[in-house]
This record gives C-alpha cells, sequence and structure tokens, in this order.
C-alpha cells in the first residue's frame, strides 16, 4: 500500500459517490506571534492499495513533529480493510482534521505518514512570522 496523494488544505470533503474534493493547498502558514494557532486545517490522504494487500487489514498513522524531531501532539491513525478485487485493487480517502490546532513556535513541521510502521510519506509545513497587516487609511470625501 503507497500513499498516492497527501496533502494539507483549508478543506475536503468526500461526497456520497466517493469523490475526493480538495479546497485552497499549502505548504506555509504565516502569523504575527506564538504561539500558533491556526482554525482549520486538513490533512487529506489517498491510500491506493495494491494486490497483495487485497482481504488485509492495514494500519496508518500519522505522527506531527517540529524542527527538531519532537512529536507536537500525539499520533493519530485507524486501519483500513481491503475490500474489493485483486483485479481492481480499491483507494480508501481519508481526511484528516485539525481544528484549533496550535504550532507552538516558528518553524518547519512535518507530518509523517505511517502504514505498519513503514514510513510511506512525509509533508512539509513551514510556519512563518509574517508582520501584522495595517488598516489602510480612511477614505476622504
Amino acid at each position: 500500500m503507497d500513499v498516492s496523494v497527501a496533502a494539507l488544505s483549508d478543506y475536503a470533503l468526500i461526497d456520497q459517490q466517493e469523490k475526493l474534493s480538495i479546497l485552497g493547498i499549502f505548504g506555509t502558514l504565516g502569523a504575527t506571534a506564538e504561539p500558533i494557532t491556526h482554525p482549520k486545517m486538513c490533512l487529506v490522504l489517498v491510500f491506493q492499495a495494491s494486490r497483495g494487500d487485497y482481504g488485509r487489514v492495514r494500519e496508518w498513522i500519522v505522527e506531527v513533529t517540529d524542527s527538531d524531531g519532537r512529536p507536537v501532539s500525539g499520533r493519530i491513525g485507524g486501519e483500513i480493510r481491503i475490500d474489493g478485487t485483486p483485479e481492481f485493487p480499491p483507494i480508501a480517502n481519508i481526511i484528516v482534521n485539525f481544528d484549533n490546532y496550535t504550532f507552538p513556535k516558528f518553524g518547519t513541521y512535518s507530518f509523517t505518514v505511517f502504514i505498519d510502521g513503514d514510513i510511506k510519506k512525509e509533508l512539509r509545513l513551514e510556519v512563518r512570522q509574517v508582520q501584522a497587516q495595517q488598516s489602510p487609511p480612511p477614505l476622504s470625501e
């Protein structure tokens, strides 16, 4: 089993026909001060099974670490049961919602995806300090 798609986005959904929609893919966040709390972030994963996966249950885990390799939060994960036929191995769309997620400091963060304990994908997110935006001057009449 491999990860064929991995992205951080503002929003994602899987509709009734199991179609995946992703809106606002990003790799950088900007904030004026630490800690940085992001209101809504989705980690979108598409797992592609191979013929050898048919009939098996695979465990997936996501771990978020800072630039020093320290975990930022607990691991998130679950199991995927590979149903279907060996001729047409299935895909599994997974959306992990991070609501009001806090990054303790500016820097680079890694979202590492494991399948059965093996690293399959790693996404990097850069959290940068930006200057506060100033309000435009009022319009004069």
